[in-house]
Protein backbone atom coordinates (compact mmCIF):
# COMPACT_ATOMS: atom_id res chain seq x y z
CA UNK A 1 0.00 0.00 0.00
CA UNK A 2 1.17 3.58 -1.26
CA UNK A 3 1.91 5.73 1.92
CA UNK A 4 -0.83 8.51 1.95
CA UNK A 5 -0.34 11.90 3.63
CA UNK A 6 -3.22 11.26 6.19
CA UNK A 7 -2.49 7.64 6.97
CA UNK A 8 -2.24 7.71 10.62
CA UNK A 9 -5.66 8.70 10.74
CA UNK A 10 -7.57 5.87 9.67
CA UNK A 11 -7.16 2.21 9.60
CA UNK A 12 -6.95 -0.08 7.09
CA UNK A 13 -6.04 0.43 3.08
CA UNK A 14 -8.33 3.24 1.37
CA UNK A 15 -10.75 1.69 -1.23
CA UNK A 16 -10.08 1.49 -4.86
CA UNK A 17 -13.11 3.72 -5.92
CA UNK A 18 -11.82 6.50 -3.15
CA UNK A 19 -8.23 6.12 -4.78
CA UNK A 20 -9.77 6.86 -8.18
CA UNK A 21 -12.22 9.87 -7.11
CA UNK A 22 -9.24 11.69 -5.17
CA UNK A 23 -6.39 11.07 -7.57
CA UNK A 24 -5.75 14.30 -9.49
CA UNK A 25 -1.88 12.82 -11.15
CA UNK A 26 -4.07 12.63 -14.63
CA UNK A 27 -4.71 16.49 -14.82
CA UNK A 28 -1.66 18.10 -13.00
CA UNK A 29 0.98 15.86 -13.98
CA UNK A 30 1.71 18.29 -16.43
CA UNK A 31 2.65 20.39 -12.99
CA UNK A 32 5.95 18.64 -12.82
CA UNK A 33 8.55 20.85 -13.81
CA UNK A 34 6.71 23.91 -11.44
CA UNK A 35 7.12 21.79 -8.79
CA UNK A 36 10.55 20.45 -9.13
CA UNK A 37 11.68 23.78 -10.11
CA UNK A 38 9.91 24.88 -6.32
CA UNK A 39 11.53 22.43 -4.75
CA UNK A 40 14.98 23.56 -6.54
CA UNK A 41 14.33 27.01 -5.02
CA UNK A 42 13.65 26.27 -2.05
CA UNK A 43 16.48 23.65 -1.48
CA UNK A 44 18.83 26.41 -2.41
CA UNK A 45 17.24 28.78 0.27
CA UNK A 46 17.50 26.16 2.93
CA UNK A 47 20.85 25.57 1.99
CA UNK A 48 21.72 29.40 2.44
CA UNK A 49 19.85 29.95 5.71
CA UNK A 50 22.20 26.68 7.09
CA UNK A 51 19.45 24.23 7.37
CA UNK A 52 20.83 21.67 5.31
CA UNK A 53 24.54 21.97 4.04
CA UNK A 54 25.53 22.37 0.56
CA UNK A 55 26.20 18.67 -0.02
CA UNK A 56 22.41 18.00 0.85
CA UNK A 57 21.60 20.53 -1.65
CA UNK A 58 23.54 19.20 -4.42
CA UNK A 59 22.05 15.82 -3.83
CA UNK A 60 18.45 16.85 -3.95
CA UNK A 61 19.15 18.89 -6.68
CA UNK A 62 20.76 16.52 -8.64
CA UNK A 63 18.08 13.96 -7.51
CA UNK A 64 15.20 16.84 -8.67
CA UNK A 65 16.88 17.16 -12.26
CA UNK A 66 17.33 13.60 -12.27
CA UNK A 67 13.16 13.11 -11.43
CA UNK A 68 12.83 16.03 -14.90
CA UNK A 69 15.18 14.12 -16.85
CA UNK A 70 12.23 10.72 -15.91
CA UNK A 71 9.14 12.19 -16.39
CA UNK A 72 10.26 14.33 -19.76
CA UNK A 73 11.83 10.88 -21.19
CA UNK A 74 8.56 9.12 -20.53
CA UNK A 75 10.33 6.54 -18.23
CA UNK A 76 8.93 8.23 -14.68
CA UNK A 77 6.33 5.73 -13.16
CA UNK A 78 2.73 6.69 -11.82
CA UNK A 79 0.75 5.36 -9.29
CA UNK A 80 -2.96 6.34 -8.29
CA UNK A 81 -2.47 5.66 -4.51
CA UNK A 82 0.01 8.83 -4.84
CA UNK A 83 -2.73 10.70 -5.65
CA UNK A 84 -1.00 14.33 -7.00
CA UNK A 85 2.51 15.30 -8.97
CA UNK A 86 3.56 16.19 -5.39
CA UNK A 87 3.37 13.55 -4.04
CA UNK A 88 5.16 10.98 -7.27
CA UNK A 89 7.91 13.38 -7.45
CA UNK A 90 8.76 13.41 -3.16
CA UNK A 91 8.41 9.46 -3.02
CA UNK A 92 10.55 9.36 -5.92
CA UNK A 93 13.40 11.52 -4.63
CA UNK A 94 13.20 9.85 -0.97
CA UNK A 95 14.32 6.56 -3.46
CA UNK A 96 16.66 8.28 -5.22
CA UNK A 97 18.51 10.10 -2.53
CA UNK A 98 17.08 8.49 0.94
CA UNK A 99 16.07 10.14 4.11
CA UNK A 100 17.46 13.12 4.18
CA UNK A 101 15.16 14.26 1.25
CA UNK A 102 12.51 14.52 3.91
CA UNK A 103 14.26 17.79 4.93
CA UNK A 104 12.62 19.56 1.84
CA UNK A 105 9.79 19.83 3.66
CA UNK A 106 11.18 22.62 6.64
CA UNK A 107 9.60 25.47 6.37
CA UNK A 108 7.06 24.62 3.43
CA UNK A 109 3.78 23.41 3.34
CA UNK A 110 1.61 22.10 0.71
CA UNK A 111 -0.22 25.20 0.11
CA UNK A 112 2.97 26.78 -0.45
CA UNK A 113 3.48 23.75 -3.66
CA UNK A 114 0.02 24.25 -4.83
CA UNK A 115 0.80 28.25 -4.87
CA UNK A 116 4.19 27.58 -7.06
CA UNK A 117 2.66 25.49 -9.12
CA UNK A 118 -0.30 27.68 -10.12
CA UNK A 119 1.52 30.62 -10.14
CA UNK A 120 3.56 29.10 -12.49
CA UNK A 121 1.39 27.33 -14.90
CA UNK A 122 -0.18 31.18 -15.36
CA UNK A 123 3.17 32.59 -15.97
CA UNK A 124 3.38 29.76 -18.96
CA UNK A 125 0.35 30.72 -20.21
CA UNK A 126 1.13 34.49 -20.52
CA UNK A 127 4.44 33.88 -21.70
CA UNK A 128 3.02 31.52 -24.16
CA UNK A 129 -0.75 33.15 -25.22
CA UNK A 130 -0.39 36.98 -24.11
CA UNK A 131 3.33 37.42 -25.08
CA UNK A 132 2.87 35.50 -28.58
CA UNK A 133 0.44 37.91 -29.74
CA UNK A 134 2.85 40.83 -30.19
CA UNK A 135 2.99 44.59 -28.95
CA UNK A 136 3.98 43.20 -25.36
CA UNK A 137 7.54 44.54 -24.14
CA UNK A 138 10.12 41.79 -24.10
CA UNK A 139 11.00 42.39 -20.59
CA UNK A 140 7.15 41.31 -19.97
CA UNK A 141 7.94 37.93 -21.91
CA UNK A 142 9.91 34.98 -21.37
CA UNK A 143 9.34 34.37 -17.46
CA UNK A 144 9.11 38.77 -16.80
CA UNK A 145 5.81 38.73 -15.11
CA UNK A 146 7.80 36.64 -12.45
CA UNK A 147 8.67 38.89 -9.46
CA UNK A 148 12.44 37.05 -10.07
CA UNK A 149 12.07 36.72 -13.76
CA UNK A 150 14.52 34.15 -15.34
CA UNK A 151 11.95 32.47 -16.96
CA UNK A 152 12.97 28.59 -17.42
CA UNK A 153 13.78 28.36 -13.86
CA UNK A 154 17.10 28.42 -11.99
CA UNK A 155 18.76 25.05 -11.58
Amino acid sequence: MTQKLWQGRFEGETAGIVEQFTASIDVDRRLYRYDIRGSIAHCRMLARVGVIDTSEADRLVAGLNAIEAEIEAGDFVYDIGLEDIHMHIESRLLEAVGPFAQKLHTARSRNDHLRNQCSGRIESFLDLHVCGLGGIPPHFCGGGFRSGGGGSGDR
